[in-house]
Parts: structure tokens; sequence; C-alpha cells
């Protein structure tokens, strides 16, 4: 069922473009709260960042000025999980996972690097970009293994 309501926010956000913004406190707390929670499907979790991703995108001062930090925080956390294939090397079901959780990271801070220009919201992203620059690296050093 979650999975449903994360598909019908990216369907909205779509759809609505820009004016999902007076949307957000409805539908971004729920969204991070998948994300937060280690119950959750990985597939579920997936679809959270890419459904936060194009809120982001569409609702850019918005989303930046109330939920960006916590969002890249939860990113981070993930970007850090990801990279972790060593750990899985017997694990082929995890190792598709870390590898689609990889590509769906990109995409996201690539859509919201689009938000942080549009809502000129630099000084908040600054802080993470370290991070992300690393995690980069190390995806682009694991895909070619």
């Amino acid at each position: 069922m979650t999975r449903v309501a994360i598909g019908l926010v990216i369907d909205i956000a779509d759809g609505l473009r820009e004016q999902v913004a007076q949307y957000l406190s409805s539908l971004v707390p729920h969204m991070l709260n998948v994300l937060r929670n280690e119950k959750r499907k990985q597939d579920t979790k997936l679809a959270a960042i890419q459904s936060l991703a194009s809120v982001s995108c569409y609702a850019s001062q918005s989303f930046c000025q109330f939920y960006l930090v916590e969002y890249l925080t939860l990113l981070q956390q993930a970007a850090d999980v990801s990279t972790k294939d060593a750990e899985f090397q017997n694990d082929p079901d995890t190792l598709d996972y870390l590898k689609e959780l990889r590509a769906s990271l990109i995409e996201a801070y690539s859509q919201i690097t689009l938000g942080v220009q549009d809502s000129n919201s630099h000084a908040q992203f600054m802080p993470y970009v370290p991070k992300l620059f690393e995690f980069l690296y190390a995806a682009t050093f694991l895909e070619k293994t």
C-alpha cells in the first residue's frame, strides 16, 4: 500500500509541477518517515527517494526551506550504505539493491542540485557537497569492478 501511495506522490508532483508546493507539508513528512523506517522494504525506499527528488525539483523554494537538510542527511546515510559492496559479496540480491540505490541517489542528487540552484539554497547544500563527491567517487569505482 505504501508503494502505491509513493507512486501517487510522484504522479501528483509530475502533474502539478510547481503547484505541488502547497501540499508539501502533507506529503514530504510521510516520505521522509519511509526513508527513516528500517522495516520498510528496499523497493519502497527507492521509490521514496525518487518521489522526494521529484518534489524537491518542482517545489524547490519550499522544499529547500523546510526539508532539504533532513533529506540530504538521509541521502548521505543511504549513500554510505550503498557503497558497502564488499560486505555483501555473497548476497547477490543485496548487491543488486545497492546498485539500484546508487543509481537512485545519483538521480536524486541531480534533481536536488537543480532545486538548490532555483531556490538559491546553496548555503544549506554546501556542507553536504564533500560527502556527495566522496559518494560519487566510490560509486564510480564500484561500477567499474
